[in-house]
């Protein structure tokens, strides 16, 4: 269901506001409070363009206005609606047209209710002026009502097998539309809900804080993205090194049975006591040479590495219970051993994890290979021994380890309600908070469409289909993808780029429809999108949110960017900043004050230069032009020039005498 119309009755900012989301049908709605009545008229817009941003996106609708205009609360008003956690009476209308019946049909709350029935119902008409498709009866949204007679079902009827995708690059700690977290049929990819979330869903014991989890968990999402290879990343300039990080987990021992308990003590106690030593073996190499202390720090990592792990393997066998599998290994003498020998003795006889899903010392000589292989980086060598460095055509094989561990674990531990630990991190280096932002918006619509069309959450590459990281075949009818100033971040280079970028990877990504809502304050963004396809709003200081009119503004698609910038429904004040405005104002008052009273000449060499200052060609030319009938008047204070000043000025005093007294001897 494609969704061609919003009529908002009232609330929050919103009163009697008209929302069109389609650049095929028009509407126009009369509303007679009196009778309790509206009348919806439909009609076709001439020169309508069809599939104009590709054959999947069946609508790209672009809401336009400043900052503080209500763009973000028309967005949650949409989030209500097509997520179906409606406020119970908020009094709207919305049109959606079901294109494979081209048929529209209308849903609508303008009753009340009152003791577990509808009361003061209105009569919402539709009707159209041309018989090019058809319309449905309107309906009313689903009312339920528990025993108690209060509303326990609230929903419109035909918004069945879709998905609502929210996506907002900004990070203000705002909350969430009331409702709306839990909905199964909406996914929030927003920084703001992914901060918290990402830590909710951890997959590791560590301790660390939401921030570092999210960019962690980000940097997996955005790294699942390049390896699909309908993204175009020609835009990017991806770093050349990935730092590969392992998690520190710890079990939670009271959770093991009291043998595997007294097993994992054992390997751990002989894991820190080999640590200590290494520690001291790199103190000792320091002195022998650079390469002798480079051998050691890397005994180092590889220890580190599988003392982790270990630990991380128990705290996978502790999310069982202390019921859990009973490992059979003798670890008697094992403080004798070797601690890497010990450790990969164990793992090598262990049975909770069968071999035919995954084999640990493979994975760890595939991993002691990658740090040795890197022992002539200089950032492989570090005294942070949590994390190595890889190139990034490396990445892949290390990330498909990593997954083929998780779901071991996962299938031995054979419950629904926990999911394994993983064991690796990618962390990106060197890219500009540009580049991430950019990479941001496309990774996490990947990560919400692969939630949408599957119910697990680790996703593999697949080798028989080399073109994409991940595809899953979906039912869904209809993606409602509604983004909020996605550009934010974007050099305008990449602004500019944005919507033939986004419209691109969309229409390869599936085969559903997809209907994209953004908000957006950049003219780049605009010129992409026809004026019949945005939503101009406006807002005075404390009062309503206003749609302007479409014969209002000029055409927007394909239009000059500077002409765009000089519209005043995007520069109301002028193209010219607040601070700079401010400096040519300055000057023309110190060109007034010269015009009267003169100006000296280090006061004029300043002017002068200030004025060289100014871009923009008609404006400095001008003030030149000022500039250059000034009376330049000398300020110098040497001897000379004061007594030749006062000779100046008794030769006058002297003309004026004789001017007064002109027939008299002086």
């Amino acid at each position: 269901m494609e969704l061609l119309y919003v009529w908002l009755e009232r609330a929050s900012i919103i009163e009697k506001v008209p929302l069109t989301f389609s650049g095929k049908f028009q509407f126009n709605v009369a509303q007679d409070d009196r009778n309790r009545r509206i009348d919806v008229i439909v009609s076709l817009r001439e020169g309508y363009i069809d599939n104009l941003y590709g054959p999947n996106i069946c609508e790209l609708t672009a809401i336009v206005g400043a900052n503080g205009a209500g763009k973000t609360t028309l967005l949650e008003t949409l989030i209500r609606i097509l997520g179906n956690n409606l406020f119970v009476g908020e009094k709207f209308i919305a049109c959606f047209y079901d294109r494979s019946k081209n048929i529209i049909h209308t849903v609508h709350d303008f009753f009340e209710i009152g003791k577990g029935k509808l009361l003061k119902e209105w009569d919402v008409r539709v009707d159209k002026n041309t018989d090019s498709f058809e319309i449905a009866n309107p309906v009313k949204v689903n009312v339920s009502f528990d025993r108690n007679n209060y509303v326990n079902n609230y929903s419109i009827p035909f918004l069945k097998n879709i998905r609502l995708i929210y996506y907002s690059p900004a990070f203000d700690l705002r909350d969430y539309p009331d409702g709306i977290k839990n909905a199964k049929q909406y996914i929030d990819v927003s920084t703001n809900y992914l901060v918290f979330q990402d830590s909710v869903d951890k997959n590791d014991t560590e301790d660390l804080d939401q921030i570092e989890r999210h960019r962690l968990k980000n940097t997996k999402r955005q790294f699942e993205l390049t390896q699909d290879k309908r993204f175009d990343l020609s835009d990017l300039q991806l770093p050349t090194i990935i730092q590969v990080r392992y998690n520190k987990s710890r079990p939670f021992e009271r959770e093991l049975s009291i043998s595997n308990r007294s097993l994992y003590k054992a390997l751990n106690d002989s894991g820190t006591k080999a640590f200590g030593k290494v520690n001291s073996n790199i103190r000792a190499a320091s002195k022998k040479g650079r390469d002798t202390e480079k051998s050691a720090v890397l005994e180092k990592i590889k220890l580190w590495f599988v003392i982790n792990l270990i630990a991380n393997y128990f705290s996978n066998l502790a999310i069982v219970g202390d019921q859990s599998y009973e490992l059979e290994y003798d670890y008697s003498g094992i403080e004798k051993k070797d601690y890497i020998t010990a450790a990969r003795q164990f793992l090598a006889e262990q049975e909770w994890i069968d071999k035919s899903q995954f084999e640990f010392n493979s994975f760890i000589e595939f991993v002691f290979n990658k740090i040795d292989s890197g022992i002539n980086r200089r950032e492989s060598i570090s005294e942070d021994t949590s994390f190595f460095y890889i190139d990034v055509s490396e990445a892949l094989e290390v990330y498909q380890w990593d997954l083929k561990l998780v779901t071991a674990y996962n299938k031995s531990i054979q419950r629904t309600d926990r999911r394994g630990y993983s064991f690796l991190d990618l962390n990106w280096r060197d890219m500009s908070t540009g580049e991430k932002a950019y990479l941001d918006i496309f990774s996490r619509i990947f990560y919400a469409y692969r939630q949408a069309v599957s119910s697990i959450s680790e996703y593999y590459f697949d080798e028989d289909n080399a073109e994409s990281f991940f595809y899953g075949e979906t039912n869904i009818n209809c993606f409602y993808l509604l983004l909020d100033e996605p550009e934010l971040g974007f050099h305008p280079k990449w602004q500019r780029r944005f919507i033939a970028r986004i419209t691109n990877y969309l229409n390869l990504l599936t085969e559903s429809k997809i209907q994209l809502i953004l908000t957006s304050h950049s003219p780049f963004v605009v010129s992409d999108i026809p004026r019949e396809r945005i939503i101009f709003v406006t807002r005075e200081k404390n009062k309503t949110l206003n749609i302007g009119s479409l014969e209002s503004h000029e055409q927007t698609f394909a239009a000059n960017i500077h002409d765009l910038f000089a519209d005043a429904f995007f520069m109301g004040e002028g193209l010219v900043g607040d601070f700079a405005l401010t400096f040519i104002n300055t000057i023309l008052a110190d060109i007034e004050e010269a015009q009267h009273s003169g100006i000296t000449s280090d006061r004029s060499v300043l002017l002068l230069n200030r004025i060289k200052l100014i871009g923009e060609p008609l404006i400095q030319s001008r003030l030149e032009d000022l500039f250059d009938d000034l009376t330049i008047t000398d300020n110098t204070n040497q001897p000379d020039d004061i007594d030749q000043q006062i000779a100046d000025a008794e030769k006058k005093l002297e003309d004026l005498r004789k001017k007064k007294n002109p027939n008299k001897n002086v």
